[in-house]
């Protein structure tokens, strides 16, 4: 599949599980590119994806507050329990690669299961990520930011290469457990 010249994003998966997206090339467009919404999705597998030309939204569309397509990334990840293997991250304004990950799901995703009110994706242990590249994006190549990761047990990064970044190859803020 070919997404392009898209005004507003380009994969979303909401609200969704047990999912493969595998691929896929995305390019010349507006906000985040492949994305998962809430942090309410798990066990999706994003595999051999590229994405490229990730551009700042001209103004903000905000859905519960707080949307961050003025600062897009061509992967954001809000819910860590998902497979990122072997996708290519290039020309984003903004990171190439970004987990942002809050301390509850949030917009209807919540109302999805009656435990999803209680979990908090900062806590969540990582599935597998492996053979990613980042390269050429304005911002970070790959990052955990801003609110950090604290999985109880290691999550691995594997094999994953990042540069001609604008800032850091890879950066991690306030996070643990973390083995590359």
């Amino acid at each position: 599949n070919v997404v392009r010249d898209s005004f507003q994003r380009c994969i979303v998966i909401h609200g969704t599980h047990n999912v493969t997206i595998s691929n896929n090339v995305a390019y010349d467009h507006f906000g985040h590119c492949f994305m998962l919404e809430d942090g309410g999705e798990f066990d999706n597998k994003f595999i051999r994806n590229l994405g490229a030309g990730s551009k700042k939204m001209k103004r903000r569309h905000l859905v519960g507050g707080d949307e961050t397509d003025d600062d897009p990334s061509v992967f954001w990840i809000t819910n860590p329990s998902n497979d990122f293997i072997g996708n290519v991250a290039a020309g984003s304004e903004g990171p190439g690669m970004w987990w942002e990950l809050r301390n509850k799901i949030r917009g209807p995703s919540r109302t999805l299961s009656p435990g999803f009110k209680s979990i908090n994706p900062q806590f969540l242990p990582g599935g597998v990520i492996r053979d990613n590249v980042a390269h050429s994006n304005s911002g970070h190549g790959m990052t955990v930011y801003l609110h950090g990761w604290f999985p109880s047990g290691p999550t691995l990064w594997e094999n994953v290469s990042s540069y001609k970044n604008g800032l850091t190859g890879l950066f991690y803020h306030a996070t643990r457990n973390m083995t590359l």
